[in-house]
């Protein structure tokens, strides 16, 4: 009777699929034993199965095994173990007060937006006592080798970029480092997939779920950073284009996987390309890592006015900082490299704030200096 009850139950649950997509954000798989599964995104689940086939394939005359069948994975539970299923609606974090820890988790495309992030900082008047940035960078590292990553218990170095506060381990696996008393952990995708809605399942939700479940801070906030498009010599402004409302296409998804907030970075680099700060590479160095100087303080700028404006009420516009191109910036360009200065700061920091308030929307900038 439990079993046939059990089963009633789940078809219940296909039945009336569609609804339960729109009403829940998660569902868990409770045991008998009192455990439960990791949570599962609706938004990456395809189906909700039985199969007569037991755990070890061996076919059994009555149902024997729920599956759950997302796009890449298909996961397998004796009914006998299992107890029901669990709805729930995801719940937003927001960001702290006063306050803030950081660990940003990617690529090349994390050490761009970092770059001059400590310079403004500096130049903002927050106290650096209650800050710290931490990155844990591997170059062109996507979802799955971050995943791999957490999942195999290798070691990770992290470093920190900007703020005083300390975090005692910056060397463990992923898992231990998580286990650090973040406000905010980051995560993106490398920029050769971040068009491809297919590559967040089943990386994305996993990560998610480690963080939530490692991080010793429950409130702790996941963000993720909205890459910038490439730039292409033949097709410029109109390629560029297409491929970050290709972009913001999947970054619209993550929501759906626990993601708390968007780091528009992309964002602020279209607003960017839409003003005379744009170069003729498109505020790249070899059309896809961003350029030194304007490129590169943008994008900083919009991880300042994301995350630290809220935190310490202060915007990024009418910040001081500046950056002159040193030598060996501009040994390292393939294409051209232009300053920030007095006379373009200002327009820089409007359109990252502008990307901010505005993520999915080209924003028209005018510099008024």
């Amino acid at each position: 009777m439990k079993q046939i009850k059990k089963i009633i139950i789940a078809l219940l649950v296909l039945a009336c699929w569609s609804q339960l997509a729109e009403a829940y954000n998660y569902f868990t798989i409770n045991f008998n034993d009192g455990t439960s599964s990791d949570p599962f995104y609706t938004i990456e689940v395809d189906s909700i199965r039985y199969s007569k086939f037991d755990i070890n394939n061996v076919e059994q005359s009555n149902w024997a095994v729920q599956e759950i069948w997302t796009a890449n994975n298909v996961f397998r539970y004796p009914i006998s173990d299992i107890e029901g299923i669990s709805f729930a609606q995801g719940e937003k974090h927001n960001l702290p007060s006063g306050h803030l820890k950081v660990l940003a988790i990617g690529n090349s495309f994390v050490d761009g937006p970092m770059a001059y992030f400590d310079a403004i900082v500096r130049a903002s008047g927050i106290d650096r006592d209650q800050l710290c940035v931490y990155s844990a960078v591997k170059s062109s590292a996507s979802l799955e080798y971050w995943a791999t990553t957490c999942e195999n218990g290798d070691s990770v170095s992290i470093s920190r970029r900007s703020g005083a506060i300390t975090m005692p381990t910056t060397r463990a696996p992923l898992k231990e480092l998580l286990e650090q008393d973040w406000d905010v952990v980051t995560v993106q995708q490398v920029s050769t997939l971040s068009q491809k809605p297919n590559s967040l399942s089943p990386y994305l939700s996993y990560l998610v779920n480690q963080i939530r479940k490692h991080c010793p801070n429950k409130d702790v906030v996941i963000a993720w950073q909205q890459v910038w498009s490439k730039w292409y010599e033949d097709t410029g402004m109109e390629k560029s284009l297409q491929d970050w409302e290709n972009i913001n296409s999947v970054v619209r998804l993550t929501p759906g996987y626990g993601v708390d907030m968007i780091i528009p970075t992309g964002t602020a680099i279209q607003n960017a390309r839409a003003t005379e700060l744009n170069t003729p590479h498109g505020l790249t160095r070899d059309s896809g890592h961003l350029a030194y100087g304007v490129g590169r303080y943008v994008a900083a700028c919009t991880w300042f006015e994301a995350l630290l404006a809220p935190v310490f009420g202060v915007s990024v516009v009418g910040n001081t900082a500046v950056h002159a191109i040193t030598e060996a910036e501009q040994e390292n360009s393939v294409y051209e490299a232009v300053s920030v200065t007095d006379e373009n700061r200002t327009q820089c920091q409007q359109c990252a704030a502008a990307a901010v308030n505005s993520p999915f929307e080209v924003t028209e900038i005018v510099n008024n200096e």
